[in-house]
């Protein structure tokens, strides 16, 4: 931290007048009095460390224009600054003076390492640039995002409800969940079993994980193949809600954006509920209520340890880890998420022993709500609405129909007659 203040000779000339040490004027600076250490300066660390480098910079400085200097004399003679270019000398006169001008027809040599710090400078203003550009670009992309709350009503295109005088729903009809279940009804260990094979982050991250982008890049770096993913659970519904499945970089930074988003508008909480009920998990499920009963004929409060780990392992790619469609590749799957449970303390060693010990058993059942129980009528309901609304309008879908039918006295009715 000491520079001497003797005339020292350097490759770039001659330097005099520099200070002896830093440290005193750092502490003088501040008003904290003179001393020649950093424990004894009465600076925190953080200003220590801000000035020391000030200093430095400031101190270099001229070296730096030196050596930058095409023009710089390599003779231990000359001083900081060669005046001998510009203006004739009187003790040496004028043959000197052009003794020590450049040839004619002769440029100035510029080292190699120069070259090098300038391609670092204009390449440094360029990525300044560039990430200025970004900066803006995803400003106004954000600021041209839809409204977040609209992820609490979403209906998926093509569906249509219909309901009973009475409130009994009577069928569902287009690709959307056919039973729904609010955030305080699911079970805790299957919203555990979800974050441990998804998101295992979802409650520290703000919709999007820098740990999971730099853990999925490195595995799947060593395997040589797309063998994990980093998208969030924030990050899944905004593609459900709001995007497609085009795998370009535009989608993947809305997607990323949208997350963000969601999380500044909505709590975890929603953000899990709205989740696990527009999931698709296949076999025509949506949601895990759907699958709970599509693929094990249960509620979801019936559900194993295991088959909630199959359900959750299925989010990612359900054609490929279907119980139905390929029972090897749900097993493995299956314990992979059971595992994983277990690495983040969701269930004991026991337990997941138990679970990776049991067999694989199905009981396939249709969605609830497929087909109705009045068929004449629903029907008859469906040709009304073709006269009423658009095609636009169905295709749209997220529509509930209310009708007159009454399920109590129609049941009687059909009893009687």
């Amino acid at each position: 931290f000491f520079f001497s203040s003797r005339r020292r000779h350097t490759r770039y000339g001659t330097v005099t007048g520099v200070q002896t040490c830093a440290l005193p004027i750092f502490a003088d600076g501040l008003g904290h009095g003179p001393a020649t250490t950093p424990c004894g300066s009465g600076l925190n660390p953080l200003e220590f460390s801000l000035y020391f480098f000030n200093n430095c910079f400031v101190t270099m400085t001229p070296f730096w224009l030196i050596w930058l200097s095409p023009y710089r004399s390599p003779s231990p003679e000359v001083g900081l600054f060669n005046f001998s270019r510009t203006v004739s000398s009187h003790r040496h006169g004028p043959a000197n003076s052009r003794s020590r001008l450049p040839s004619k027809g002769r440029r100035p040599q510029i080292e190699t390492p120069q070259v090098l710090l300038w391609l670092l400078m204009l390449v440094s203003a360029l990525m300044a640039g560039g990430a200025t550009r970004i900066w803006n670009l995803a400003q106004a992309t954000y600021a041209s995002l839809p409204d977040a709350k609209l992820a609490l009503t979403y209906q998926r295109d093509g569906t249509l409800t219909m309901v009973s005088a009475d409130g009994v729903v009577l069928q569902k009809i287009g690709p959307g969940a056919h039973e729904t279940t609010a955030y305080k009804n699911i079970p805790p260990r299957l919203i555990e079993a979800f974050i441990a094979a998804e998101d295992q982050r979802f409650y520290q991250h703000q919709g999007v994980d820098a740990h999971g982008i730099g853990r999925a890049v490195w595995a799947n770096l060593r395997q040589r193949d797309v063998v994990e993913g980093a998208s969030t659970i924030t990050q899944q519904l905004a593609r459900i809600v709001y995007l497609n499945q085009d795998r370009n970089f535009q989608r993947k930074a809305k997607e990323m954006l949208m997350a963000y988003k969601l999380e500044k508008n909505l709590n975890k909480n929603q953000i899990m509920e709205r989740y696990l009920n527009l999931v698709y998990l296949g076999s025509g499920a949506y949601g895990v209520a759907d699958a709970a009963w599509v693929y094990f004929g249960k509620t979801m409060n019936q559900l194993t340890v295991a088959e909630m780990a199959m359900i959750a392992g299925m989010a990612p790619a359900p054609s490929r880890y279907s119980p139905v469609v390929n029972p090897q590749a749900a097993e493995g799957q299956r314990n992979r998420v059971i595992r994983q449970m277990l690495t983040t303390q969701a269930i004991t060693a026991p337990e997941a022993e138990a679970a990776i010990a049991t067999p694989i058993q199905i009981q396939p059942k249709q969605p609830k709500f497929l087909y109705s129980q009045f068929t004449y009528f629903t029907i008859y309901v469906q040709n009304q609405l073709e006269q009423v609304l658009s095609p636009e309008q169905l295709a749209a879908g997220g529509l509930t129909v209310e009708i007159t039918l009454n399920v109590n006295w129609q049941r009687k009715a059909d009893k009687t007659v």
